[in-house]
């Protein structure tokens, strides 16, 4: 037939091509299934022994699980798991969940960091890692991890390892605080203390960076020669409080999953910070009441009743922490407090005393009993105290001006002027001991000229 022949052909082309190209895709099947085979779950659900669990905890959890039963190649499922058993403080439960969610999706930076953050305070190299593959893989504006990973690099002395995530933390917000204080950390330990000084100078205005840019200003400014300048800020930063903790979204994303107890506690310090007292009081006597021996609700709940001067009940928060914990110099120091604050001294030295017995370190103790002492006139035991807290804190300008007034109030003025200069140099600006110090100078001079009694004749 005429053209039979070319259309064969073609027919034969297309069969040819059919063939060729079923071959290539059983080929890549065959590669792919040897080279890159399906994922297999690795990790079984864990088995864990709720007993004596709050019941909102328990079903938390048990909700996730049957998640991951539902549907056990989701990554996102095994990460929901491990997120909540990662903030009720199953760390080794979460770390394999984890671990199992970043095989099954590895795209995601929560699941590595997630895991570097439960091993950062007992496996600090381990953690780095994970930490460094969850910032890679982290999009340009979330700059929590990248953070993290400089400045672990930068405690380790791997500077040139750090300076990537310094630079990509700088690209993405170069007005943020603590990323300035990454900056210049990282220009003072590369060799360059002149630029450092300027960057640590910007972070100490800042109350999220001012501890740790002062101390490191101290340093910069030894670098530089300027001692004065060095000791100046090496006292203002044990003068401030530590700072704030970094704010993270992935690690704050995991407290969405806190159930039961672990969620009131929370959520009660989220109020009290913010004004709520009786809110968070509430919640936090919620989560006594269902467990009395949860020694973190009744830390929280004895420290908001003291706050809101309720001290009765506060006593009793405290008394049943010694009662958990009898080891605990905190609790009984706390347990102090609250009585010394209703007017029962007695009782309250007798509680200063228990918790320097447990922890002769305890300096705040020492502070208290010493302060006691001194309203009941003992004052060589009040003074003993005193030194006592400045042994073990020796920046705690407090405990030099309760030394130096009782000193005064003996009439001891000379001996009263170190401890008020120590002060006036740990805060220049405390005009209280400013003003001691002075009172302390006068009195002294003044009793040094008044003239001796005279001695009476002897009787012939």
């Amino acid at each position: 037939m005429p053209g039979s022949g070319p259309r064969i052909r073609a027919w034969h082309i297309v069969l040819l091509a059919a063939i060729l190209a079923f071959g290539a895709y059983a080929s890549w099947r065959l590669w792919k299934h040897f080279h890159h085979p399906p994922v297999v779950i690795t990790a079984a659900l864990p088995a864990m022994d709720l007993t004596g669990y709050d019941p909102e905890i328990v079903a938390a959890l048990r909700q996730a699980r049957e998640a991951v039963s539902k549907a056990p190649q989701s990554g996102a499922a095994w990460g929901k798991l491990g997120q909540v058993l990662m903030v009720h403080r199953f760390h080794k439960e979460a770390i394999s969940a984890l671990a199992q969610a970043a095989r099954l999706d590895p795209r995601e930076p929560r699941w590595p960091y997630l895991q570097g953050i439960i091993m950062i305070d007992y496996d600090p190299d381990g953690a780095l890692p994970l930490l460094q593959a969850g910032a890679d893989l982290a999009p340009h504006d979330v700059v929590a991890p990248r953070l993290r990973v400089a400045n672990l690099f930068i405690e380790r002395g791997r500077l040139e390892d750090a300076r990537k995530y310094v630079e990509e933390t700088v690209a993405a917000d170069p007005q943020d605080p603590r990323v300035l204080l990454a900056q210049g950390k990282l220009t003072l330990f590369q060799g360059d203390a002149k630029a450092a000084l300027p960057l640590l100078e910007r972070c100490a205005e800042n109350p999220a960076t001012a501890h740790e840019a002062e101390a490191l200003i101290g340093t910069t400014q030894q670098r530089l020669g300027d001692t004065i300048e060095s000791q100046a800020a090496a006292k203002r930063a044990a003068a401030l409080p530590p700072d704030p903790g970094l704010p993270d979204s992935y690690v704050a994303e995991t407290h969405s999953f806190l159930a039961g107890q672990d969620a009131w506690i929370d959520r009660a310090d989220h109020l009290i910070k913010g004004g709520d007292l009786a809110g968070g009081i509430n919640l936090l006597q919620k989560a006594v009441a269902l467990n009395p021996d949860k020694v973190v609700a009744l830390q929280k709940l004895g420290w908001g009743e003291l706050t809101a001067k309720d001290y009765v009940s506060a006593e009793h928060a405290f008394q049943r922490w010694t009662k958990v914990e009898p080891q605990s110099d905190e609790a009984w120091f706390q347990l102090g407090n609250s009585v010394s604050l209703q007017g029962r001294r007695t009782e309250a030295m007798r509680y200063y005393r228990k918790a320097i017995e447990l922890a002769p370190g305890n300096a705040f103790a020492h502070y208290d009993l010493g302060i006691l002492l001194a309203d009941q006139h003992e004052t060589e035991a009040a003074l003993a105290e005193f030194r006592e807290a400045l042994r073990y804190k020796p920046d705690f300008g407090d405990a030099y001006k309760r030394l130096g007034g009782t000193l005064a109030l003996a009439h001891r003025y000379t001996e009263a002027l170190e401890p008020f200069q120590r002060a006036l140099d740990l805060d220049p600006a405390d005009a209280k001991a400013k003003q001691m110090l002075e009172l302390a100078k006068k009195r002294g001079a003044e009793q040094k000229e008044k003239p001796a009694a005279a001695t009476p004749p002897a009787k012939k």
